[in-house]
């Protein structure tokens, strides 16, 4: 039987987290592998198909982002600084993923935010501008935040725990 589950190269501590008694211990699971060892390759090939399917629809989803960026942008370098300020707040509102869409100058300052709080303060993650502004765009994270914290959840507690940041460079507008 050829399963991909036995080339999995998992670090010691990646064998050794699960503890040994309990429902879902090593003792259950393993006696469950054994009892249906059978159907392994069909519960395997299942999972497979979740995972591949999870991907895609990650995938899709930063997709469907990097597009709400690009077209903000398109109406952020038409806007006075009045309206842009306007603008990214509405615009927030409508992507309910996004906790926050601001603009920052080329030292990191930021001029415009739809968490006005913010704005005059530098954005601290600065090689993650740098990087972002030697590509067309940059996706860093997840990466713990106090700012998203402080903000507050967006569409979910669970995922604003953290932060995934979308940094695209564009030019045309003034602080």
């Amino acid at each position: 039987m050829h399963l991909k589950s036995t080339l999995m190269r998992l670090s010691d501590k990646e064998r050794s987290w699960l503890p040994w008694f309990g429902q879902n211990g090593k003792f259950s699971l393993l006696y469950s592998c054994f009892v249906n060892k059978s159907i392994y390759p069909a519960v395997e090939q299942t999972f497979e198909g979740i995972a591949a399917t999870r991907v895609q629809l990650l995938k899709m989803w930063t997709d469907n982002h990097w597009d709400h960026l690009f077209s903000c942008c398109t109406e952020v370098v038409r806007c006075t600084e009045a309206e842009r300020q306007n603008l990214l707040e509405n615009k927030v509102r409508a992507i309910a993923d996004f906790s926050e869409l601001f603009v920052v100058d080329e030292n990191a300052q930021v001029v415009s935010s739809s968490y006005r709080a913010r704005v005059g303060d530098k954005h601290y993650q600065e090689k993650a501008i740098r990087q972002a502004f030697q590509s067309d765009r940059f996706l860093h994270g997840p990466y713990v935040d106090e700012i998203t914290l402080r903000i507050g959840a967006s569409s979910s507690k669970f995922h604003d725990e953290v932060t995934l940041m979308f940094y695209l460079p564009f030019k045309g507008v003034d602080g």
